[in-house]
């Protein structure tokens, strides 16, 4: 999951994981960008991690959250980053469809239930503009209106 404030020039990035392993090889790409100082890295669960940097107040100020985590919490990631989008600012959240899987009613286990319902959510949610890029397994953009 990634925070962002633009220009990454006059910005920073918030990251946060729990994969010593995937943000290790993440680093080798920062460091090869030299933008590694930019960005801050936080091991430990997101929802934790995101608590705490809103106790930090950095609620409203981002200007891009990506969120590719747990399907099941995928619900309390988009409620929670969305408190730190600016107002235009965008979420893009990836794997909606898993190849619209998501979309059909027979298929019922546990890890496409809480992502048909997110979807269901967010086409009732008022103060975003939403859209779907149909790119791998697709990409839903949540634009902040207020």
């Amino acid at each position: 999951m990634i925070l962002a404030l633009l220009p990454l020039e006059d910005g920073y990035i918030v990251a946060c994981d729990f994969s010593v392993e995937w943000t290790s090889v993440a680093r080798l790409f920062w460091r090869e960008g030299r933008i590694e100082d930019q960005i801050e890295m936080c091991l430990a669960p997101a929802l934790e991690t995101l608590d705490g940097l809103l106790i930090e107040c950095l609620a409203g100020i981002f200007n891009f959250v990506f969120v590719d985590a747990n399907k099941q919490e995928c619900d309390d990631y988009f409620e929670c980053l969305f408190k730190f989008l600016r107002p235009g600012g965008l979420a893009a959240i990836d794997n909606v469809l898993w190849i619209y899987k998501i979309a059909d009613e027979t298929v019922q286990d546990k890890s496409r239930l809480p992502l048909r319902e997110f979807n269901c959510r967010r086409h009732q949610g008022p103060k975003i503009n939403l859209g779907l890029i149909p790119i791998g397994n697709e990409v839903t953009l949540a634009q902040k209106l207020v």
